[in-house]
């Protein structure tokens, strides 16, 4: 994995956002909520999508800009933790608070909710 986010690697399609929803699993840790599916194999790779409520932050410009916090936690991360997964995920992340974190935090927050996700998987198998 690179540590690239390209195109094919970002969560759009509709029909698969209202699978991940209606029947994917949820993993939290406080302010992030990641909900995950497996991919079929004609995937290649992980997933993601990115999701800050409007009722929390009611500008644009606030939401964005948390959004390319989560995003740039959540590229940093995949390389050092999803490369020992053996399968592919659709993920969305979820903000759920109403303030903004530090950097810093985010990245905390983001590698523990990874690492959650992991430890969930690795028990499934």
């Amino acid at each position: 994995m690179s540590l690239k986010f390209p195109k094919k690697e970002k969560l759009k399609s509709k029909n698969q956002i209202d699978l991940l929803f209606a029947t994917g699993k949820s993993v939290k840790h406080y302010p992030l909520t990641m909900v995950y599916l497996p991919l079929d194999n004609s995937y290649d790779c992980h997933q993601a999508g990115f999701s800050v409520g409007k009722k929390r932050f009611k500008k644009a410009v606030d939401r964005n800009r948390v959004k390319r916090m989560i995003k740039e936690a959540y590229r940093l991360e995949k390389v050092k933790k999803l490369e020992s997964l053996e399968n592919k995920y659709s993920y969305m992340f979820i903000y759920l608070s109403s303030k903004e974190l530090e950097w810093k935090k985010m990245t905390d927050a983001m590698s523990l909710l990874i690492s959650k996700f992991i430890e969930a998987q690795k028990g499934n198998e």
